[in-house]
C-alpha cells in the first residue's frame, strides 16, 4: 500500500518515468540527431528560439511546477527543457538538476499522517476491469470513464508487458476520502494474480509526481511478492514468513530482511539514514517497495552514498532484470 503523505509535497524525479527526448539544432534550423537509437519518441521541430547549435534535453511534464529551477517550461508543447552546446556544459546542468530533485525526494521521507498498515477491505468500487494479455482492461463492473483510462494508460506505461500480463488480474478505482491510501494491491485469494486498486481522493489530491511514486511502488510489490519470489502454500518456512506466504530463499524479499531486518522489530524507530521515507520503516516489505520506487526514480548508483538507505538502493543493482 501507498499512504499520502499530507501537508508535504512530495517530488519525484520525473525524468525516471517520463520520455526524455533531446536533439541538435543546426544553424539552418534542421535536426541532426546525435544518438539515433531508436529508443526515444518522435522529437517536436525546434522553435526560432534556438540560434546557434545547441543541445536541448526535454522532459513532458504536465505543468511548470515539475521543472527545476535549471530548466525552461515549453506550454506550447508540455516540456520542461534545458539548453547546452558542449558535452561538459550539459553534465553539469543535469547534475545541478539531479541534487536538486534529490532534495525534493528527501523532502518525501518527512511525513506527519500516522501509519496506516491496513489494506482497504470494505471498500465501495465505482469500477473494476479485468486485465488480459496485452495489457487490455475490460470493464467488468461499474461505470467506465475517461479518468479511470487516464490511471490505467499510466498503470501501462511503467508497469513491465510481462509484468502486466502474467500478475495483474484486475485493476479497479474508488473514492473515499477519509482513507490516507492511495492505492494497494493484493493477491487475497492466493491464486498468483493480483489487483491494483486506486483511491481516486487520494490521487486527485497528490501532484504528479507523487502519483508516479504510488504506481511504481505498487509495482514494487508486485515484482517483490508474487509466486516466483513467494510460496502461498507452505506447511513450515525457514525464510522469512509474511502475509503473503514463505518467502523463497533467493527472493527479493528474504535477501532484503536478511539484509536489513533481521531481528528488528516492526515497525521501526525511523532514522533518516537508514531509511528512504518514514513509511519505509513500517515493515520490511513496505522498505523493500518504498526503497524499489527510489531505485527506480532517484539517482544512478554512481551517485548515490554509503549510508544504509542508499545501500539499501544499491542492493537492487545486484540483479540484471530489475536494472
Amino acid at each position: 500500500m501507498y499512504i499520502m503523505k499530507k501537508n508535504i509535497i512530495t517530488l519525484i524525479v520525473i525524468l525516471a518515468v517520463s520520455v526524455l527526448g533531446y536533439y541538435v539544432v543546426s544553424n539552418t534550423g534542421n535536426e541532426v540527431d546525435p544518438l539515433d537509437n531508436g529508443d526515444y519518441s518522435e522529437t517536436p521541430q525546434p522553435k526560432e528560439r534556438y540560434q546557434q547549435d545547441l543541445i536541448s534535453y526535454e522532459t513532458e511534464v504536465d505543468s511548470a511546477d515539475d521543472c527545476s529551477s535549471h530548466e525552461e517550461y515549453d506550454e506550447e508543447l508540455s516540456v520542461c527543457y534545458f539548453e547546452c552546446s558542449s558535452e561538459q556544459e550539459c553534465t553539469d546542468i543535469q547534475n545541478s538538476i539531479d541534487d536538486e530533485l534529490a532534495n525534493w525526494t528527501d523532502e518525501s521521507a518527512i511525513s506527519d499522517s500516522p501509519i496506516n498498515e491496513e489494506y482497504e477491505s470494505d471498500i465501495k468500487t465505482l469500477a473494476s476491469y479485468k486485465v488480459t494479455s496485452g495489457e487490455k482492461a475490460t470493464l467488468i463492473s461499474g461505470k467506465d470513464t475517461s479518468e479511470y483510462k487516464t490511471i490505467w494508460n499510466e498503470i501501462k506505461e511503467l508497469s513491465p508487458d510481462t509484468i502486466t500480463d502474467k500478475y495483474i488480474e484486475t485493476y479497479e478505482v474508488y473514492d473515499d476520502q477519509n482513507s490516507d491510501s492511495l492505492a494497494f494491491v493484493d493477491d487475497s485469494d492466493q491464486n498468483g494474480k493480483w489487483r491494483i486498486v486506486i483511491n481516486l481522493a487520494g490521487r486527485r489530491s497528490s501532484n504528479l509526481r507523487e502519483q508516479k511514486m504510488t504506481l511504481v511502488h505498487e509495482l514494487g510489490h508486485i515484482i517483490t511478492l508474487n509466486t516466483s519470489q513467494i510460496n502461498p502454500n507452505y506447511s513450515s518456512c525457514a525464510t522469512y514468513e509474511l502475509d503473503e506466504g514463505c518467502s523463497n530463499k533467493n527472493s527479493y524479499i528474504n535477501t532484503f530482511y536478511n539484509t536489513y531486518w533481521n531481528g528488528v522489530k516492526a515497525p521501526a524507530n525511523y532514522v533518516a539514514s537508514k531509511f528512504v521515507t518514514e513509511y519505509a520503516a513500517s515493515e520490511p516489505v513496505e522498505d523493500l517497495a518504498e526503497t524499489f520506487a527510489f531505485f527506480v526514480l532517484e539517482k544512478d548508483k554512481e551517485n548515490l552514498g554509503n549510508q544504509v538507505k542508499d545501500q539499501k538502493i544499491k542492493m537492487f543493482y545486484n540483479y540484471p532484470e530489475l536494472v
